[in-house]
């Protein structure tokens, strides 16, 4: 996949994808790699609108593969929703004059011997100079979920160090935007290294940051990039529905796709295997074991499946390739339920901060 480069003007409306194969020795079409990633469609002087990706021909080379190259399976999808908009049936023949003929293409071929994948191979060149280390500028950005009005973290601002915090004036938004957003105030407050600690939605942000765009998560090279407390990353059971979202959060904000179980299985299949290692997270639930039960709310409890935060599910959860910090028992998701809200924890804020990258 391809990243964008993380500029406000250039953050794709679309997603593509496609399919490279190149030619075996054998004669027969053979996959090489894939692409993907953020596209704006643009127009050539003939008013045709077409798309670009970038491919690090190392791939043929590590495929042991030649020209011609051929797409197949190429669509776009949505940025917002991830649902495909337009599916290209035929293959893409890229006709040999453009490529085959190419120093770059003649070099990589001439190549001997297996190539280790790299970084670069898979995401493209990093655009970013890495900054160098401000002690004066925040390096830690703490991210609101769903339909919050304020930032949960900033009541306890005492325990983070170095920190800013985002709210975003839309309480429901999607994962895309919604990263865009943060990707735009951290470049207005001038903070280009930086790690993410995100509640609920905010955790799912950070980690579409870090799929999709070259920010200052990719900076960070030593402690936690992002990290999380009652992420769903799998989704909710009652996100598709504006009624049960009302009653979970007690105002109308709507439904929220990418909360749901099916956009929550949508969306992570757009995360490269590679980014969840980066990925810190902590799940809490009401006390479990009583024998008359147990909740957070009990109205919401109805909705929802056992155990759970009163939003977020134990099922749901878990974010696979990720590092799961351990469930903590009798903190719910957010004020107004029967125990304290998970983000009040300082021990675990503490924590946080603590292994927080910052450089």
């Amino acid at each position: 996949m391809d990243k964008n480069v993380a500029s406000v003007d250039n953050l794709g409306d679309f997603r593509a994808y496609t399919e490279v194969y190149g030619v075996a020795r054998d004669g027969t079409l053979k996959s090489a790699a894939w692409l993907g990633g953020g596209v704006n469609i643009e127009s050539d002087s003939r008013g045709n609108p077409f798309f670009t990706l970038q491919l690090n021909m190392k791939w043929f080379a590590h495929a042991n593969l030649k020209g011609p190259i051929t797409l197949k399976n190429t669509y776009l999808s949505s940025a917002n929703t991830q649902y495909p908009v337009t599916v290209f049936e035929d293959e893409i023949v890229v006709q040999s004059s453009m490529v085959q003929n190419m120093p770059i293409f003649r070099n990589v071929l001439s190549l001997v011997g297996p190539l280790t994948i790299t970084d670069e191979m898979k995401f493209g060149v990093n655009p970013l100079k890495k900054p160098v280390n401000d002690t004066a500028s925040p390096s830690l950005i703490l991210v609101h979920g769903y339909c919050a009005d304020a930032n949960p973290f900033q009541k306890n601002s005492q325990v983070f160090s170095g920190a800013s915090y985002y709210l975003d004036a839309n309480k429901n938004i999607d994962n895309h935007q919604f990263s865009i957003g943060v990707h735009n105030f951290a470049q207005s407050q001038g903070i280009n290294l930086y790690s993410v600690i995100g509640h609920s939605q905010g955790g799912l942000v950070g980690l579409h940051l870090l799929n999709e765009y070259w920010s200052g998560l990719d900076h960070v090279s030593s402690g936690y990039r992002i990290q999380t407390v009652g992420t769903p990353w799998k989704g909710n059971s009652a996100a598709g529905s504006s009624a049960s979202l009302g009653k979970i959060f007690g105002v109308g904000c709507g439904q929220n796709n990418d909360l749901s179980i099916d956009g929550a299985k949508n969306w992570l299949a757009g995360i490269h295997e590679d980014h969840p290692q980066y990925v810190y997270y902590y799940t809490t639930t009401y006390k479990q074991g009583n024998l008359f039960g147990d909740y957070c709310s009990m109205a919401i409890n109805a909705l929802l499946q056992w155990p759970n935060d009163g939003v977020s599910e134990i099922k749901f959860s878990s974010l696979p390739g990720g590092n799961s910090m351990g469930n903590t028992e009798k903190q719910c998701h957010t004020t107004g339920m029967k125990y304290s809200p998970q983000y009040y924890d300082n021990n675990r804020n503490a924590q946080m901060n603590a292994n927080a990258g910052r450089h």
